[in-house]
């Protein structure tokens, strides 16, 4: 437990020195009806063959696939199905998105809302649809 704690707070670091920002992108909210259009465009831009190096890249595997079983993050296993029941009426992408960039929009029963809050920033608009184009399959893990 001590190593896993120790593994998570150099990662942490190293993604929290490594910040660059990027241009701003929109950053709507559900309220504001704009996900769909934002989402489309990502998904345009995106390829779900990176999807899987990016998540290593910007270090989701530490909480989604490592943290598993200590409850930090849930599975991404089977995402590409349970992502569009999650928030009706929102599609399954533009849950992902909303996910990735407004972390505390909504946070699954059971787990902490300890996702960092920055990743709308820092991750460019094809490489964040790379990674929702890559959440969409069912290889997605």
């Amino acid at each position: 437990a001590l190593a896993l704690l120790v593994i998570f707070g150099v990662l942490f670091l190293v993604v929290l020195f490594e910040f660059q920002p990027e241009e701003e992108r929109p950053t709507a909210r559900v309220a504001d009806g704009n996900y769909g259009a934002i989402v489309a465009d990502l998904l345009a831009q995106g390829d779900p063959a990176q999807g899987d190096a990016l998540m290593e890249k910007y270090t989701c595997v530490v909480c989604h696939r490592l943290g598993v079983e200590t409850q930090i993050a849930p599975s991404l296993v089977g995402i590409n199905e349970r992502a569009a029941e999650r928030r009706p009426p929102m599609s399954a992408a533009e849950y992902i998105y909303e996910s990735i960039v407004h972390p505390t929009e909504y946070v699954v029963e059971g787990y902490p809302a300890s996702m960092l809050q920055d990743f709308g920033e820092r991750i460019p608009d094809q490489e964040l649809g790379s990674i929702i184009a890559y959440l969409l399959t069912p290889d997605a893990h």
